[in-house]
């Protein structure tokens, strides 16, 4: 069985935004079961940036999310669990780069371990302005694979 996924991208950077397309367009996974989802927040000047248009093959879902740091990122998670139908969620880095198999290797991951509720890789690769490199990503939220229903669970248990 092929689970169905949604990559959560937070959108922080414009500049980012194609690495988030990119990414998702590049895995080797079967895109029905795809969806990116690019929840943003206030530019500078205090309004929210217009939303992508695409004719991607897979489903792009844009939301504008308003708040501050530090809740705005549990906001946007919260935002995205209200509008998700995926069944495993990516935390998609939009300044990463995500090898073509990885969406693959995780799922298969997940659906092999029915007991397990997080899956993640310390292996992922950078992508900044004017670099492109392998690097040993030593948090595991940033580039994690949750069950969606053990997050919604997780997210309901956090005070701030």
């Amino acid at each position: 069985m092929k689970s169905t996924v949604g990559y959560l991208t937070m959108a922080f950077l414009r500049r980012n935004w194609h690495h988030a397309i990119c990414n998702t367009l590049d895995q080797v996974y079967p895109d029905e079961l795809k969806t990116l989802y690019m929840l943003y927040q206030r530019e500078p000047n205090g309004q929210f940036p217009r939303h992508i248009k695409h004719d991607a093959p897979f489903r792009i879902i844009q939301r504008d999310v308003s708040g501050r740091w530090p809740q705005l990122w549990i906001l946007k998670v919260e935002e995205y669990l209200r509008i998700t139908d995926a069944e495993l969620t990516f935390i998609w880095d939009e300044d990463d780069r995500y090898p073509p198999l990885y969406t693959l290797r995780m799922v298969e991951a997940l659906e092999a371990n029915p007991d397990k509720a997080v899956a993640w890789t310390l292996n992922n690769y950078s992508a900044k302005r004017d670099s492109f490199k392998s690097f040993r990503h030593e948090c595991p939220i940033g580039c994690a694979v949750f069950r969606t229903e053990f997050l919604k669970v997780m997210t309901a248990k956090i005070v701030w």
